[in-house]
């Protein structure tokens, strides 16, 4: 077996590859750039090497730099996890030159299967129905055109090269066809550097659902059976699950041996996944998509129900080993979910969030149930990268075990510091429609406004403000000295103001409105006035929670207030809300002068614009890139735009200001 394998890869899937070799007893090397200097799989691995700069393509993306430590470091193999390099043909054949083995499949396969429209002909030669469309070379739009007409609305545009649902487009008719190739092909030249782009039918009743196979050098393929990975939000998985809810044994047999079927046309060699599309309108019918030449994300639903563990196999298969096992001796036991965690902003479009993880809370373990994460409480979510927090993976002996499971153990995950989607899991594993199994790839943009959690009640704003107040009179006390005269006016530290007591305005943003409070402290708690009602609660803070009465009901509510992140547990549920300083504006406008600001932390990666140019409302200004996600600054009106304030490539932090616009 291997001596050392370097991982190149961060993160959750650093970790994980680390504690398996660990396990069969071989070294491992990590790489980091500054970004990660502290992180976790830094301080798991054997060895740990400085890559540099925290930018991607200086770093982890820095195939020669990689390859130079592997060797330097006497590294017998090359683990890419998922994402940056692994599917990169290009460092598979460095390895290969320097004699280092690279843990995945051929170079061939990995290049016939990396470009769409060439795995979508090797899958139709191999038998495989694909989504009806046009791949072939010619990319004039009059040709795509006419294609697109004939195959019919909506029309799926998508990159050749690149993946990850990025600069994918959907032409919902004829006249907008032409302008939405355009706006791809931009995407996808910026992104991949490859304009090229097919076409094909979008599946409007889809189904999400994909085989993982393993192949060995010795022409053994087997099917670990599905996973259903149908709950998306922005074309990225969030919930995944196997064995797919509702699914026959026949289907089930039909893509596994579909899957085989192209892996023994590429001559693969590894652990693989084979992606289809179940068009629910028409039984039994599934179109090939697209080959993962690598582990997925969501490899542990697979684990959970097989018992095996999938980065072993791939390092004695890389090794030379056989398959250990028949295609009939898998089988699959119970049920496994995997929810994707990630720093995102709600009230924002859930765009990429960064910041400090000021406090990281799991449930209690158990065998049922496993966390994949590259993060402890105290660090930075930094914003070159994914925004992945972690992935938690409940098992059960039936569905239905498996997400009152998920539920119970996604209810008690704090993490405060950074918004995050946990809001969202929660709302989609309660929903009626999920629980029945009764899911599609569009089921959550259909239903996003059911999943926008708002305050369930005015009491809760209040106790929020109950919360800030005692917090902030405790910060006073330990910044100031008071009398020790419990009888002088400089002993009171509860807002006390002659003949009556003090107002305070406190704001609150949520995910779909704002609040405007009046606050009175009073001796045991406090007068919230609430569009025109008040609510008095009673209580304090203490060790992170309220322990407090409102109308005659005691309750105990956790409360964690971190910068302006507000987040408060009411009813087993956490809700998060910002608290909004009324001295400070997001934008600042004079008359019709305003300064467009960037909408989180990242980096500028195109600008549409100039000084002086006059753009009409919606006109895209500049795109602000971070954590693989691409926001577009759109004109907020007709105008022209003044002084522009940044260049490509260059770091931007949330709320700065990108250019000067002046409306009509």
């Amino acid at each position: 077996m291997f001596k050392t394998v370097l991982i190149a890869n961060r993160g959750e899937i650093a970790c994980r590859i680390i504690r398996t070799a660990r396990n069969m007893g071989i070294n491992t090397i990590a790489v980091f750039s500054e970004a990660d200097r502290d992180s976790l799989h830094v301080s798991l691995a054997d060895v740990a090497v400085n890559l540099g700069s925290s930018e991607p393509q200086n770093s982890y993306l820095n195939s020669k730099k990689i390859a130079d430590i592997a060797s330097h470091h006497e590294a017998d193999a090359i683990h890419p996890g998922y994402g940056f390099l692994s599917e990169d043909a290009n460092f598979a054949e460095l390895c290969e030159r320097q004699s280092i083995r690279f843990i995945g499949p051929p170079v061939s396969a990995i290049r016939s299967m990396g470009e769409k429209d060439t795995s979508k002909r090797i899958a139709e030669s191999a038998g495989i129905s694909v989504v009806p469309g046009y791949h072939g070379g010619g990319q004039e739009i009059e040709r795509l055109q006419s294609e697109a007409d004939q195959i019919g609305y909506p029309i799926l545009i998508k990159p050749i090269a690149g993946g990850g649902g990025r600069a994918i487009r959907i032409a919902q008719e004829n006249e907008n066809f032409a302008d939405e190739v355009y706006a791809a092909r931009q995407d996808a030249k910026r992104i991949f550097g490859d304009d090229r782009v097919l076409i094909e039918r979008f599946i409007t009743n889809a189904r999400h659902i994909e085989i993982q196979v393993v192949c060995d050098d010795l022409g053994n393929c087997i099917s670990l059976f599905e996973r259903d990975c149908s709950i998306q939000r922005n074309r990225q998985k969030i919930l995944e699950e196997s064995p797919a809810a509702d699914l026959s044994s026949t289907m089930r047999k039909k893509l596994s041996e579909a899957a085989i079927s192209l892996t023994q046309a590429v001559d693969y060699r590894g652990v693989g996944t084979v992606e289809f599309v179940v068009d629910t309108d028409h039984a039994d019918a599934f179109y090939f998509m697209e080959m993962n030449t690598r582990l997925q994300v969501e490899h542990p639903v697979t684990e959970m129900v097989t018992g095996l563990d999938l980065v072993e196999w791939q390092l004695r298969i890389a090794w030379g080993e056989e398959i250990p096992i028949k295609q009939e001796d898998i089988s699959l036991s119970g049920h496994a979910i995997e929810a994707r965690i990630y720093a995102e902003d709600p009230s924002q479009n859930y765009i990429p969030a960064s910041g400090v993880l000021d406090q990281l809370v799991w449930p209690n373990s158990d065998t049922w149930l496993r966390i994949d994460t590259g993060f402890v409480e105290g660090d930075s979510i930094p914003t070159h990268y994914d925004p992945l927090i972690a992935k938690l993976i409940i098992a059960g002996s039936s569905r239905t075990q498996a997400l009152m499971r998920l539920r119970k153990a996604l209810a008690s995950i704090v993490i405060s510091g950074v918004s995050t989607n946990l809001d969202l899991l929660r709302a989609i594993l309660s929903d009626d429609r999920f629980i029945a199994g009764s899911v599609k790839t569009d089921f959550v943009e259909e239903h996003l406004d059911t999943f926008s959690l708002d305050i369930p009640c005015n009491a809760l704003l209040a106790i929020g403000c109950l919360g800030i107040l005692d917090q902030r009179r405790a910060n006073t006390i330990s910044q100031l000295s008071v009398s020790v005269d419990p009888n002088s006016p400089w002993h009171c530290t509860n807002s006390w103001v002659l003949n009556g007591h003090a107002t305070e305005r406190i704001k609150f943003r949520g995910s779909v409105r704002e609040w405007d409070m009046d606050v009175v402290r009073l001796p045991d708690g406090c007068s919230v006035t609430i569009d025109k009602k008040t609510v008095v609660v009673r209580g304090s803070l203490m060790k992170g929670y309220i322990k407090t009465e409102v109308e005659g009901v005691y309750r105990l509510v956790k409360f964690a207030l971190n910068g302006s992140s507000l987040s408060l547990r009411w009813d087993g549920r956490f809700y998060q809300l910002e608290v909004v300083n009324g001295l400070a504006n997001s934008v600042t406008e004079n008359e019709n002068n305003t300064d467009v600001r960037s909408p989180m932390a990242g980096r500028i990666s195109a600008i549409f614009v100039k000084s002086g140019d006059n753009v009409e409302v919606g006109a895209p200004l500049v795109v602000v890139e971070a954590m693989k996600m691409e926001h577009t600054v759109r004109a907020p009106s007709s105008g022209r735009v003044g002084n522009v304030h940044y260049s490509i490539g260059v770091e931007v932090e949330d709320g700065s200001n990108i250019l000067e616009f002046l409306s009509d």
